[in-house]
């Protein structure tokens, strides 16, 4: 993910402590992470649970500013943590990852998501799962919508933004949706 997003440079100079931890291989020796238990028996909610712990027992860090983003595998890792570690969490965001099982998230919410999905990605319903977490987190059903600026015409895409509002704990989310990517 380090060479995906590189936020070292922001922050370094933000103040900002960033930790890119690796995941374990999988059966084909890809790394991972274990967002479906029934699946993998890798325990990363209990190795990001310490890691957390660790981080706020041995560094300067605001816990009320802890935050868990990712791309596809980490996106999806960051809503499991929302379900499972929702406490130490003060929001999420994730680019092309979702929620996989939403019946055990009551627990972590409300939280602050912000997700970025395309609408030719078909593994993803961008719609439903924007909306199945603003009703978690009990924000008004109807977003605020506004288009984005084309800064690439070339690429045959648009983006849509779209902001749930008027959440638990002034919780909201929002959707980047990018229109034919």
């Amino acid at each position: 993910m380090l060479y995906y997003a590189d936020f070292r440079p922001i922050a370094d100079t933000a103040g900002v402590i960033l930790v890119y931890p690796q995941g374990l291989p999988d059966n084909l020796g890809r790394t991972h992470r274990n967002f479906n238990p029934s699946m993998d028996t890798t325990d990363d909610i209990g190795f990001l649970d310490s890691l957390i712990g660790h981080l706020l027992d041995n560094y300067s860090i605001d816990q009320k500013r802890v935050y868990s983003t990712g791309f596809s595998q980490e996106g999806f890792m960051s809503f499991f943590l929302v379900c499972n570690l929702g406490h130490q969490l003060a929001g999420i965001g994730s680019v092309g990852g979702a929620v996989i099982d939403t019946s055990n998230c009551y627990s972590g919410f409300p939280m602050p998501i912000i997700q970025i999905l395309g609408t030719s990605d078909d593994q993803y319903k961008v719609d439903n799962l924007v909306k199945i977490c603003a009703a978690y987190n009990g924000c008004n059903p109807n977003p605020v919508e506004s288009n984005l600026p084309d800064l690439n015409t070339t690429d045959n895409s648009t983006v849509t933004k779209f902001v749930y509002e008027g959440g638990r704990n002034n919780a909201i989310v929002e959707l980047f949706r990018v229109n034919g990517g």
